[in-house]
């Protein structure tokens, strides 16, 4: 196989797979090798047959690739940890923001109400806009996660943006999983669970992936 062929073949069996970049950079690092192998005397051929099969290079580079990127996520279990604890802090901080002081040692009608009503604003996905505000303002965390040492970051490597927030907290875990009856929730963490990269449909829309963070 020629220099030419091998690198065609290669970057067929890299392209969509890598970013361009990435594959540039492999592509580059190959010819490289071509060329040292013909400036020392030998063929193409012969160089190629020592690399071996283009396709199985490839394979082997997306193998590491994704390897790589498993390293240091956050296990499901932390999340959900994670997520319990940001559940209690917004209930808390509901409570305390839709109840005066005065009723919450009253007993008064009013306020047993309010309490009652408490779980349904909590459905409603009330509090994933508080969890939203503290995760774009917390830069990737908010108390769960802070307390069990993980975070959420964008795949590019960019700051955290409101509207990142706001579509993965609010519109997917929130709005979207009341529409769904809480199925969307349940079955996005399933799947986070069963894969390797632990993508759940939240990291999926907002792009986004959740770390182990060392403190």
């Amino acid at each position: 196989m020629s220099k030419a062929e091998f690198l065609t073949e290669l970057e067929n069996a890299l392209e969509d797979k890598l970013p361009k970049t990435d594959l540039d950079e492999v592509l580059s690092n190959y010819s490289s090798f071509f060329d040292e192998k013909t400036a020392r005397g030998r063929t193409e051929e012969s160089a190629s047959q020592q690399l071996g099969s283009p396709a199985k290079i490839a394979r082997n580079i997306i193998d590491a690739r994704n390897l790589a990127e498993t390293v240091g996520l956050a296990s499901m279990s932390r999340r959900l940890g994670a997520f319990m604890v940001d559940t209690f802090v917004s209930a808390i901080a509901i409570l305390l923001a839709v109840l005066p002081s005065k009723l919450l040692g009253s007993g008064t009608i009013q306020g047993g109400i309010l309490i009652l009503l408490l779980p349904l604003i909590l459905l409603l996905g009330v509090s994933n806009i508080l969890t939203a505000i503290l995760l774009w303002a917390g830069n990737g965390y908010t108390p769960g996660k802070w307390l069990l040492k993980i975070r959420v970051v964008r795949l590019d490597s960019k700051k955290l943006t409101f509207w990142d927030a706001i579509l993965r907290e609010f519109l997917i875990k929130g709005s979207g999983n009341v529409i769904s009856n809480g199925i969307l929730n349940m079955g996005s963490f399933i799947w986070g669970c069963a894969t390797s990269r632990h993508k759940t449909v939240q990291d999926l829309a907002a792009q986004t992936k959740v770390i182990k963070v060392a403190r």
